[in-house]
């Protein structure tokens, strides 16, 4: 391919009119989700040239020691078909393959002619779920449960939590494992960002958790046995209320399509569906 090119990139605020002219013709979600990958992922960016201007970018979440990351690519529309994206594609798999990244994801809108699907087909990817963007733009919500921030030693009850409430979810779309395990670097990682999670308690024991950050809930999850009890709602609530006071005007969450108690759930509390988007995986 004439003037093809692929460098890495580490982001700094000089790229920003680089960056902008790699990712013209995107929406707008797509623009902000690029942007903050390679912001947030130092190193983990890879840009490809065509004569000398950008033609697509990719970004990858993959850092030493995990097993699972994903990845987002953009092609501009007038490179398109011209094989620039499976090119950046293989570079940042591989890169993730020699960082010890076992599953890789991605996610994407489905286009009416099923073309992105197709491209992520020919990566070597499956189709695996899709999920759900719900947004939330009304004011503070009555909680009705009492809330505690997470702290450091509630990590195993957390984890455990989690990942219990999930198990029969990650079973029925054949994510494994289904049991996620306790990691070093996941506590690390959450006692750093400690003030974003949150707890709800029943007699000292931990019932349900939740994260709230940047605007986005996560990890909204409760013992199976305390289900049905008003604390997912409660959760949630919380989770916009946080949001809300730090300066977020619209509040998301993502829900796997077929989780029809967790959606009907988020659309009761006011909760519409903002994006679909088809999740792929594959097994490096």
């Amino acid at each position: 391919m004439r003037g093809f090119m692929i460098d890495t990139i580490s982001y700094n605020d000089s790229m920003a009119a680089l960056l902008n002219e790699a990712v013209a013709g995107a929406d707008s979600y797509t623009r902000d989700d690029i942007f903050s990958l390679v912001k947030d992922s130092p190193g983990n960016a890879a840009l490809a040239f065509c004569d000398g201007k950008p033609a697509a970018i990719a970004a990858h979440t993959a850092r030493r020691g995990d097993k699972r990351g994903s990845f987002t690519l953009f092609v501009t529309p007038k490179e398109r078909g011209k094989g620039v994206g499976r090119a950046l594609a293989a570079r940042v798999l591989d890169e993730m393959r020699g960082l010890g990244i076992q599953t890789v994801y991605t996610d994407f809108e489905p286009d009416a002619r099923g073309l992105r699907l197709c491209f992520a087909k020919r990566l070597g990817m499956r189709p695996a779920f899709r999920s759900c963007l719900m947004q939330y733009t009304g004011g503070m919500m009555e909680c009705g449960q009492m809330v505690e921030p997470y702290s450091d030693d509630m990590y195993e009850q957390f984890h455990c939590v989690l990942s219990n409430a999930f198990h029969d979810l990650r079973k029925s779309l054949g994510l494994e494992p289904y049991v996620v395990p306790q990691s070093e670097m996941e506590r690390v990682r959450m006692k750093d960002n400690a003030r974003d999670y949150y707890v709800i308690k029943q007699n000292g024991r931990i019932i349900g958790v939740g994260c709230a950050n940047g605007g986005m809930l996560d990890d909204i999850a409760v013992d199976n046995n305390f289900r049905g009890r008003g604390i997912g709602r409660a959760l949630a609530a919380y989770g916009v209320n946080q949001s809300i006071n730090n300066g977020f005007d619209g509040v998301l969450l993502w829900v796997v399509e077929t989780n029809r108690e967790a959606r009907g759930l988020y659309e009761s509390m006011g909760f519409t569906i903002k994006r679909v988007h088809q999740f792929c995986t594959a097994e490096l």
